[in-house]
């Protein structure tokens, strides 16, 4: 089923227009698309309406109104073909970041109707799959290799509640890891300090 991409310039100046004109176009644009464009439209559509009490004269203001939006014809959408070249879209992007998520945490999730609603779910919301795989770095340095690993998975990191949290938190555990290091070399240093004292 295709659509018709309407100028929204078009509706901002209908709005301002008496109702009359406003039902002439609903009319118009749901059931005469093809024919608006033709040069006796007006004349054939009075004709039609000549038992609905509307006159010739407010129809052809209705007509002159608005044809102007539309001078350059009217731009049909296949709706169908958008709506599976955006669910394309979707699973591709899913696949890359369960691609991702597989490889940094060696795990073999796959496209399951569940991950792929979740993933949906944060793009839909605007994140991009850059977002997904700052996430997926960032709880994977937390919880990979300790008992919170069962959590690296759609599920849990790309969850509505609590995925904005995940990406804007520090980098926790490259702190934390670079941390350790640096108090272990302490350590180290005061205990050759400590050694050299004692001998």
């Amino acid at each position: 089923m295709k659509a018709i991409s309407i100028p929204i310039e078009f509706f901002k100046a209908i709005g301002e227009k008496p109702p009359v004109i406003r039902i002439i176009w609903v009319k118009w644009l749901a059931d005469y698309t093809h024919d608006i464009l033709e040069p006796d439209f007006c004349m054939r559509f009075c004709l039609e309406m000549k038992d609905k009490n509307l006159n010739l004269k407010t129809i052809k203001e209705a007509y002159e109104f608005g044809i102007g939006f539309f001078e350059d014809g009217f731009t049909f959408i296949d709706g169908k073909k958008e709506r599976k070249a955006h669910k394309q879209e979707v699973m591709d992007a899913a696949q890359k970041v369960i691609d991702y998520l597989n490889h940094v945490a060696d795990t073999a999730f796959t496209l399951s109707k569940t991950n792929v609603d979740c993933i949906a779910g944060r793009l839909k919301d605007g994140y991009s799959v850059a977002d997904m795989f700052t996430v997926i770095n960032k709880k994977a340095d937390q919880w990979l290799s300790n008992d919170k690993q069962i959590y690296l998975r759609p599920i849990t990191l790309f969850q509505a509640k609590k995925f904005d949290n995940y990406l804007n938190e520090a980098e926790i555990g490259k702190t934390t890891r670079v941390s350790n290091i640096e108090a272990a070399g302490n350590a180290a240093a005061k205990a050759k300090q400590l050694f050299g004292e004692i001998h």
